[in-house]
């Protein structure tokens, strides 16, 4: 071969070598697909549009649904004026199907029409998919208004979720999962947020605000998600519940003015953290654990509430409630209930309108380290036959009548407790079949007694007891 024609077919195949790299970086330089500019609807311009570009939606109205495209992101130019709706009977505003990695941003989604309550058509609908949510508005949806199943993956960001026909995000099952973050999800017919049937998820600094049920909620066994720092407020049943053997945590959460309970947690097999949380003036109590869960409370404040600052009822596993401020409550600071075992240790249980800490109808455990003060009847309170708690140097002061009160047949023990300056006495048992063993406590400058027991009772008091300058005498025994 000639020197003249190798040169030529060099120069040849390395034209053709640029021409073919050229092709492709125009097939695969990333495109902006205008609405209504070049393309008059937005499913037109999906239809046009390959991974890695964008379909642009300027200011307007667009009835119609939306089929997303993999790897395709729809933006809108405004959340408050790009507004996509469509007919509540047909089908979602929003579908992404089978897709790896999808995007919408910078939306308005709703229904239109009259099917508000079908939980078939929601604002977005996501199967088996990977999808990012952002600075969207997504409202009046028939049903969820964001909805993922099928081992789906969402972030969801910055939203408004809101007045919907069922819950505001539904998270559906065993390898669903989902990060919500710094969204609004108020006025939902149902609850806020829903993680169910073995979901997963972090559900973060989120406000969940007059829903219909709960702010945001946790079902099934196999669910586990972190809630942390949202504000629940004013909804209709609980800021918070996990239920139905679901687990995870709650951590920093304000959970405040709901109708039922601050933070809930239910059912046999829920295992749940409650870390940091304030739970303030909500309807019944600022924290509930019930029904065979376990788990620990603890740094919490539950305050103003109408009930309880924290109850343990029907617990058949040891429930931990640590270093947690109970105050101003309407009945109890602490109530333990129906043979739940606990640890209590140093909470402050204070200025409750009954008791700061009550052990009724078969409860058990240890309560140590705890103040209990300025309660407007006994700081511990401990009822009924069965019931038989460990009361071990908890500092029981200035409530009204006693300290310490043994009543209606309880037992247990009460040691090194200091009941100090309570209106009438520092430990009180009364009631037949009230048998507790007092030791070493130091019963002084109470307004009437010591201690002070009934003829039906058979306290076991031990020498080492203190029980001085109170105003009527160290130890009585009255008819």
């Amino acid at each position: 071969m000639s020197k003249k024609r190798l040169i030529f077919d060099t120069t040849i195949l390395i034209i053709a070598v640029l021409a073919s790299l050229v092709v492709v970086y125009i097939r695969f330089i990333p495109r902006k697909l205008v609405v209504p500019d070049k393309y008059k609807t937005i499913q037109l311009a999906m239809a046009k549009a390959k991974a890695g570009d964008t379909v642009f939606v300027k200011s307007g109205n667009y009835i119609e649904g939306v089929d997303l495209v993999d790897g395709v992101n729809l933006a809108g130019e405004d959340r408050d004026s790009v507004v996509i709706k469509c007919d509540a009977r047909a089908r979602s505003v929003v579908f992404a199907g089978n897709c790896k990695n999808v995007a919408i941003s910078n939306l308005t989604l709703k229904h239109i029409g009259t099917s508000k309550g079908s939980t078939r058509m929601v604002g977005v609908l996501i199967d088996n998919s990977c999808m990012k949510i952002s600075n969207c508005r997504i409202t009046e949806a028939a049903g969820n208004g964001i909805y993922l199943y099928s081992k789906s993956n969402a972030i969801i960001n910055n939203c408004i979720i809101e007045d919907n026909g069922f819950c505001g995000i539904i998270v559906d099952g065993e390898g669903t999962s989902a990060t919500i973050k710094d969204c609004t999800v108020t006025d939902n017919t149902n609850n806020g947020v829903l993680f169910r049937k073995g979901a997963t998820g972090v559900a973060e600094n989120n406000i969940c605000e007059r829903n219909k049920d709960t702010g945001i909620a946790m079902q099934s066994k196999g669910t586990k998600v972190v809630v942390k720092g949202n504000h629940c407020k004013g909804n209709k049943k609980h800021g918070i519940c996990f239920w139905d053997a679901a687990s995870g945590s709650a951590e920093n959460n304000i959970c405040e003015s709901n109708a039922d309970t601050g933070i809930y947690v239910t059912d046999l097999g829920a295992d749940v953290n409650l870390v940091g949380n304030r739970c303030l003036k909500n309807k019944f109590e600022g924290i509930c654990f019930h029904g065979g869960c376990k788990g620990l409370a603890k740094n919490n404040i539950c305050e103003g509430n109408d009930r309880s600052g924290i109850m343990v009822y029907k617990v058949q596993e040891i429930v931990t409630i640590e270093d947690n401020v109970c105050q101003k409550n309407g009945i109890f600071g602490v109530n333990f209930n129906e043979a739940s075992r606990i640890i209590a240790k140093n909470n402050i249980c204070s200025s409750n309108d009954q008791y700061g800490m009550l052990f009724q109808e078969g409860a058990g455990g240890l309560a140590e380290g705890n103040i209990c003060e300025e309660n407007r009847y006994s700081g511990i309170a401990v009822w009924g036959h069965k019931t038989t708690p460990i009361l071990k140097s908890n500092k029981c002061r200035r409530n009204n009548p006693s300290g310490i009160i043994f009543e209606k047949g309880a037992s247990g023990q009460a040691t090194g407790n200091a009941c100090t300056d309570n209106l009438w006495s520092g430990i009180a048992v009364k009631g037949e079949g009230a048998k507790p063993v007092l030791s070493g406590n130091q019963c002084n400058n109470n307004g009437a007694w010591g201690i002070i027991y009934w003829a039906d009772a058979e306290p076991m008091i031990s020498t080492d007891n203190i029980t001085l300058a109170n105003w009527k005498g160290g130890i009585k025994a009255r008819n």
